[in-house]
């Protein structure tokens, strides 16, 4: 068990080794600088990359994402995760999570979903404020003069 496991670790060590390798030297013919951390959004339910792709994290991997602060570089390969095909390696850190890269559109789709919701919410609490004072009027007794 302790075998396979130091296997496997070391296997993911020679992997981002290996990609981080062959990313370095695309990146360097092509001179464009690796992406760094821009913004971890909805504690960690996204992360927002300073090439402005958008990502959305695994759900098992949002406390690590939290911990990330920019201009930390991130190095981008593939995982073994149909949910999350990428892996995003922090080279600060080394710390890694799954992550599948979304549109801004449904970061804006969740925006406009959690303001209806406070809508809904503030509408009940006006009803209901209203009705404590109805029930407070007709509770209170009036002193005629």
């Amino acid at each position: 068990m302790l075998k396979k496991t130091i296997l496997g670790i070391l296997s993911l060590l020679f992997t981002i080794s290996y990609a981080q390798d062959n990313n370095d030297k695309a990146l360097y013919k092509n001179k464009m600088p690796m992406p760094t951390v821009s913004e971890v959004i909805d504690n960690g339910q996204y992360l927002m990359l300073s090439d402005n792709s958008l990502w959305e994290i695994s759900p098992i991997d949002k406390n690590i994402v939290l911990g990330w602060i920019g201009p930390a570089e991130i190095m981008i390969i593939d995982s073994n995760n149909p949910d999350y095909p990428k892996r995003l390696v922090n080279k600060t850190t080394l710390d890694s999570i799954e992550a599948r890269q979304v549109s801004k559109d449904v970061l804006e789709q969740t925006y406009q979903e959690d303001d209806v919701q406070k809508s809904d919410e503030q509408q009940l609490l006006e009803k209901q404020t209203q009705k404590e004072k109805q029930l407070e009027d007709t509770q209170t007794p009036q002193v005629k003069k």
